[in-house]
């Protein structure tokens, strides 16, 4: 139904907002208002879900439990539809709670909509406050009542009218996402003439009062960036004047340039010895993780400003969340970060020399490869929320996955030197049970894609030793029997780790026995114990 693919419903609460919630009096004539509910028994809720978006401690397992309250709604042309809506659901808007005490049992409550607002807002209302979703975007809004910026405004000025506060930011939103022509702005300008709606004062001529070409916002974007906190600050004031809460029709293209040219923002340290070893793990000055390095004679660090990354990425971020159709444009920053630690050829001072016969590599400060890594986990998690809102295909997100499979030899040609991925899921041939600040990304993707999304994933390096330390256990219970047992056909004998065992299922534990048989003299406690329970049960 098409109640089903709307945002924030699911499926046992579909028959109520279909049913019940929009449906029109003339569905119930010649039977009791008693006898149409008992159509639709209360069971939607079994298990309480908390609704944190207004605040309250109610969950929406309490609202599906309460009594059913009739409303009749009345629009400007005053067409006349009257809706059931759970007591618990209503009392959640603000307008109504402070009304509930004065409702009769038998008389509907009348509300009258505002000028410019059609029943089709009032329905996306209630099925916002129907939603279990703690947020939604301009393009859920959207699905919802389409592209017609009148409906949009309508709902606008309905959710101020019912005192939505959490609404109105929403559906500014949307409503700043779809003025962006000059006939659209033009007729916004027309409808809030006269009105006292501060959230809209001053949109419609912001982005001639603050004007920049493409070249100048890239400039202050990038020295905004480089620069102190105050600078960033002013900044976002100057963005915010142009467009929907940060960034206005087109200014989304210059942002993305800034973080798609490392050379603007980055900066070199000075070149550093190791010696004449072939292996040493060499710290960087000012971090505290340490660097293994092979067969090189020199080292040089390089870093990126990162608050002003951290903060420019934030801005690029809440920007594709509010328009999931740019999701895959952003991925051309991630495409220039990867790629930045690499070995060039360097005569015997440390200088680059396309004729020397040292090796000089560049690579990036802890603190600089911490900010990229833990961006591009954001970058995917971000692509994991908009597919399963139906936002972003699952080749968007594939895609964006890739890039963190990539090994060295896949480097784009033309890149000066060796390669090397910034954003590897397995940076090192070790083990590495995390990708960033506790986050385990592969695990967390495979755990929110069907079928065959995981297949394809799997599919993206044909040799899965080359990256078998990405696969935690929580990642390998993500995986099918078939896919556990691939991957332990394919693995080395090191990955077969306690907890790693511990996770297989099926034809895959008796391989993973099978591929431990060799070693058991090297086995700890925790992989003698699972030798032995899977012989038991064999």
């Amino acid at each position: 139904s098409e109640a089903a693919q709307r945002p924030g419903n699911c499926p046992a609460c579909v028959s109520v907002e279909v049913d019940l919630i929009v449906g029109q009096v003339d569905d119930f004539l010649g039977c009791g208002l008693m006898a149409a509910l008992a159509k639709f028994p209360q069971t939607a809720a079994t298990k309480p879900v908390t609704e944190t978006t207004t605040g309250s401690s109610k969950t929406l397992g309490v609202a599906f439990t309460t009594g059913v309250r009739r409303l009749l709604v009345i629009d400007g042309s005053a067409k006349e539809l009257e809706y059931f809506v759970h007591e618990g659901i209503v009392c959640k808007l603000p307008y109504f709670s402070e009304r509930a005490e004065r409702w009769g049992i038998n008389e509907p409550e009348k509300l009258h909509l505002p000028e410019r607002c059609p029943h089709s807002s009032f329905s996306a209302i209630l099925a916002r406050t129907y939603s279990f979703d703690v947020l939604w975007s301009p393009a859920d809004w959207i699905r919802f009542l389409g592209e017609d910026l009148s409906a949009t405004y309508g709902a606008l000025l309905l959710a101020k009218m019912l005192l939505a506060d959490y609404m109105v930011q929403e559906i500014l939103a949307a409503v700043r996402h779809l003025a962006s022509d000059a006939t659209s702005m033009a007729w916004l300008q027309r409808a809030v003439e006269g009105l006292d709606i501060p959230e809209l004062e001053g949109f419609c001529c912001s982005a001639s009062s603050v004007t920049f070409a493409a070249d100048s916002l890239k400039l202050a974007a990038s020295s905004a960036m480089k620069g102190c906190q105050g600078g960033r600050s002013l900044f976002s004031v100057i963005l915010a004047r142009r467009g929907a809460e940060g960034l206005a029709h087109g200014d989304f293209k210059a942002l993305i340039s800034v973080l798609s040219d490392p050379s603007s923002f980055m900066t070199l340290s000075r070149t550093y010895s190791i010696g004449d070893a072939r292996r040493r793990h060499a710290a960087v000055i000012g971090t505290r993780d340490a660097y293994s390095v092979r067969a090189i004679d020199f080292f040089r660090p390089f870093k990126v400003p990162v608050d002003g990354f951290k903060w420019l990425w934030r801005l690029i971020e809440e920007q594709v969340e509010r328009e999931p159709g740019l999701f895959r444009q952003t991925l051309a920053v991630f495409r220039a970060l990867q790629w930045l630690e690499h070995d060039v050829n360097a005569n015997r001072h440390g200088s680059e020399s396309l004729a020397g016969h040292r090796r000089l590599r560049h690579l990036p400060e802890a603190a600089s490869k911490q900010a990229i890594r833990k961006a591009f986990a954001a970058y995917l998690l971000l692509g994991v929320r908009l597919m399963k809102r139906g936002h972003c295909s699952s080749e968007a997100l594939l895609e964006a996955f890739t890039l963190g499979t990539l090994s060295s030899s896949q480097a784009p040609v033309g890149l000066a030197g060796a390669r090397r991925n910034l954003l590897h899921f397995q940076p090192h041939k070790q083990r590495h049970s995390q990708y960033v600040d506790g986050l385990d990304a592969v695990a967390v993707v495979l755990s929110s894609v069907d079928d065959k999304m995981r297949a394809s994933i799997l599919s993206s390096v044909p040799i899965f030793h080359s990256w078998q330390y990405a696969f935690t256990a929580s990642a390998v219970r993500n995986l099918s029997d078939d896919e556990q047992a691939a991957c332990v056909h394919s693995c080395t004998v090191a990955w077969l780790t306690t907890e790693i065992c511990m996770a297989l299922r099926g034809e895959a534990r008796s391989l993973a026995r099978v591929r431990l048989a060799p070693v058991i003299g090297n086995l700890n406690k925790g992989q003698r114990a699972f030798m032995l329970a899977v012989s038991s049960i064999s």
